[in-house]
């Protein structure tokens, strides 16, 4: 039973993932599974082209786009905005006219930055150090249909929640709300489970509301199938009735956040629009218009935690949050809190494969929708956001630093870019260390293979085998010979099979072996783990044990593509 409900799933999974249209127009292949048990659509890999993942205005989180793709769903952002301007569900606050320019630097050295900047999936970078812009990064002009510029809207995400936090605690200094603290007693959310909780229970998620929301797309309320921004918070509220407290371990929505938008706006009341100008007008001093998408079928309430502002706005409210914090004043002392009852953060990960595509995997705590000590830098005062496809900030608190990221996919690496500079004050300037093959992210050799120092203690040959798998249950993709030659790692000619691809792609593995068996590799193949495009595999770990590259999730299986060495021949 349990094979045939594996079969069952393998073949939705493949179904659902290859049988519509390819993102070219054209009809996909259906061709037979490498085990023979179910059918799967293969689409070709669109080269330097425009490729179309959904129809909405957002890239998939595990996407790696090439530059038209990249131009097509930034056009697609503002013909979103303009739409929903046009329907009224855009709210608006508009620039004083106060804003303080930055004082800028000549911009410090940094190969990688230019790389990425120029062929790479950052669009905007920030690096501020003691009240001056030492790095002012923009993506390439000319890459895209429209540059980047100072006046390019970008949005927020969930660093939307981190900001609209830090309204709370400017309502809670203007007497909207008591404190943190405050029991909510709101007269729409009296039949559900956040009626009578404190305010810092919603903030810090553990409301106990995992049951409520879908674990897999959380910006739906279970039960339902319609985006919890396309309905009214009556309807939410209606959906949630009757619901109790179930635990207070930390759940991560979407849904919450919006709600607690929405208890700002019930707690300030008519006051609200001069409590959003005091925040972003007089506090931040934005230069450009910053606005949000408000909910559909908007009666009393409306708010949403994801805004839209230009690149140097993003650094006034990371700059605003870091002086309030540093002054001590009232809002300031809203931010400490936070900081100090801050609960453990449930996906703090900084040692697995892929940690290095999301900041959030390097922060140890979470507390009023922020993210605080971080990995390596222990005893410092480390604040951060953290938005989809990367739309970060990360605030060094003790010494000025600020670093702000706009991106267009999750293909670059935090510690680089991020967490090291605010760590040391540098920015990187390595050799090069992103390029890109028709679209795809492809790690330079000299970068991947130098973290480790390469050992004679296992040279020598060993078969390999390559399977796919989904949790426990393994597909056989491909086989050969590794061979090891003073630590360095290469893939015999002879004897090797790759059902995805052809086996000329070994000759794009390159790997390295070090005295004590750890292996750092890549191989460039079609994992066929949700997608037919070619993408690097990085297996990274040792030689004793299964080098395992996660690419993604479906219905509760771990998606993986692993490589085994066998006993050295």
């Amino acid at each position: 039973m349990k094979k045939l409900l594996l079969l069952l799933i393998l073949s939705f999974f493949s179904t659902q993932g290859f049988a519509s249209s390819c993102p070219d127009g054209s009809e996909p292949t259906k061709t037979v599974s490498a085990d023979g048990s179910y059918f799967e659509y293969k689409c070709p890999v669109p080269d330097g082209k425009a490729v179309s993942y959904n129809d909405n205005h957002e890239l998939p989180s595990r996407v790696i786009p090439n530059d038209a793709t990249i131009s097509l769903y930034e056009d697609r952002k503002t013909s979103f905005l303009k739409n929903r301007r046009n329907q009224g569900r855009i709210y608006s606050i508009k620039p004083k006219g106060n804003a303080v320019q930055f004082v800028n630097e000549v911009n410090l050295p940094s190969s990688n930055l230019e790389h990425q900047l120029s062929e790479g999936f950052i669009l905007s970078y920030l690096f501020y150090d003691d009240g001056v812009i030492k790095y002012n990064g923009k993506a390439a002009d000319g890459r895209f249909n429209r540059d980047i510029t100072d006046e390019t809207v970008f949005f927020t995400h969930s660093t939307g929640k981190s900001i609209t936090s830090y309204i709370v605690g400017h309502a809670i200094c203007e007497g909207y709300i008591s404190s943190i603290d405050e029991v909510i007693d709101w007269p729409l959310m009296k039949n559900t489970l956040y009626q009578g909780q404190p305010l810092r229970n919603l903030l810090n998620f553990t409301a106990g509301d995992r049951h409520t929301v879908d674990a897999k797309k959380r910006h739906y309320i279970m039960g339902s199938s319609t985006h919890h921004r396309s309905m009214g918070l009556d309807t939410i509220a209606k959906l949630l009735d009757g619901t109790e407290a179930k635990g207070d371990e930390v759940f991560y929505n979407n849904v919450l956040s919006d709600i607690i938008a929405n208890y700002i706006i019930f707690k300030a009341g008519e006051n609200y629009d001069d409590l959003m100008r005091n925040v972003f007008q007089d506090k931040v001093k934005i230069e450009h218009e910053v606005t949000y998408e408000k909910h559909k079928k908007f009666r009393q309430y409306f708010a949403s935690y994801s805004y839209q502002m230009t690149r140097l706005d993003f650094l006034r409210v990371a700059e605003a949050m870091m002086r309030d914090y540093q002054d001590k004043t009232c809002v300031g002392k809203y931010l400490i809190d936070s900081q100090k009852q801050a609960a453990q953060w449930n996906k703090y990960r900084p040692y697995t494969d892929d940690a290095n595509l999301w900041l959030h995997n390097y922060a140890k705590k979470y507390g009023a929708q922020f993210y605080f000590d971080f990995h390596g830098m222990d005893g410092r005062n480390i604040m951060a956001t953290d938005g989809y496809l990367g739309q970060n900030m990360l605030i060094d608190l003790d010494n000025s630093r600020i670093v702000i990221t706009n991106s267009a996919a999750v293909a670059w690496n935090v510690e680089t870019y991020m967490l090291n500079v605010i760590k040391d004050g540098k920015l990187p300037n390595d050799a090069i260390v992103v390029s890109k093959v028709k679209g795809q992210r492809l790690k330079m050799h000299d970068l991947l293979l130098t973290s480790i120092e390469a050992s004679d203690a296992f040279d020598g040959r060993y078969s390999f085998n390559i399977t796919r798998g989904f949790n426990t249950n393994e597909v056989h993709i491909g086989n050969g010979y590794i061979e090891i030659n003073n630590g360095i790692m290469t893939i015999a000619k002879e004897g090797r099979t790759l059902s995805t691809n052809s086996i000329d792609l070994y000759d794009s593995f390159k790997g390295r072996i070090d005295n004590k068996g750890n292996i750092t590799s890549m191989l460039r193949i079609t994992p066929m783990c949700g997608n037919v495009e070619l993408q690097d595999l990085e297996f990274i770990g040792n030689i004793d044990r299964q080098l395992k590259y996660k690419c993604g999730e479906y219905m509760g299986f771990d998606l993986q593509v692993i490589l085994k060495l066998g006993k050295k021949e």
